[in-house]
Order: structure tokens, then C-alpha cells, then sequence
């Protein structure tokens, strides 16, 4: 059942546009200053971390962001549930170009979809 199951269709697309900001303000706080955060379209979000110096920093970034996703969205006085999936590639300035990184984000959320809600999945080619 989706948002238009439970809401007239001029309160669902408010729904949608409060789960995008909401999601959008949680991305933000789970991330650095220094971190980019672009909503590529639909419910799909991306973010860029530069200079990073610890390799696990990534995986720390991308846990914050699942747990903060995992929370409830409150609209017109419900709780409703959310989740997310989350791919993650790490790559050296110059490795690839803009279209094979965002490939290889695609493969590493697929993966994280077919494992279930409220997880991450790192690429490796």
C-alpha cells in the first residue's frame, strides 16, 4: 500500500514532498560539513565524500545514514515508517569517470536491495 492508498491525492503528493525533505535534512546531519548531498530524482539521493583520510570513515557515514533513515516520517499526525538501501563506491580522484562511479553506486545498492531494508552494500568489482 502506498501513500496514495491512504491519503486524497493532493495530501499524498505532500506526503511525498515532507518524506523528501525529511530525508533530505537527515542525510545532511549524518553527513560531514565537507560532504555533498544531491537528490538525483525521485526518492534517490547521493552523496560525495572528498579527503578522506580514514577508509573506514565511509562505511561509518553510510551506517548514520541508514540509521537515521530508519526513523519515522510524522505527517498529518501519523508515524510512518521508512527505510532505505544505500550502495557505496570508493574510488581515487581521476579513477573513473562521473557515469562509471554511478554505475558502480547502482550495482552496490542493487546488492544492498536484494539483502533486505535498512543496510548498505560496498562495491567491489
Amino acid at each position: 500500500m502506498g501513500p496514495r492508498d491512504c491519503w486524497p491525492r493532493q495530501e499524498s503528493s505532500s506526503l511525498g514532498d515532507e518524506v523528501l525533505r525529511v530525508t533530505a535534512s537527515r542525510i545532511v546531519a549524518a553527513v560531514r560539513k565537507s560532504d555533498t548531498v544531491a537528490r538525483m530524482g525521485g526518492d534517490e539521493f547521493i552523496v560525495l565524500l572528498a579527503d578522506l583520510s580514514d577508509p573506514g570513515a565511509v562505511e561509518n557515514i553510510a551506517t548514520k545514514v541508514v540509521a537515521a533513515l530508519s526513523l519515522p516520517v510524522q505527517f498529518a499526525g501519523v508515524e510512518l515508517p521508512i527505510s532505505v538501501s544505500v550502495g557505496v563506491c570508493t574510488v581515487t580522484a581521476g579513477e573513473l569517470d562521473a557515469d562509471m562511479l554511478l554505475t558502480n553506486v547502482d550495482a552496490a545498492l542493487y546488492r544492498a536491495k536484494a539483502r533486505g531494508r535498512g543496510c548498505y552494500a560496498v562495491f567491489t568489482p
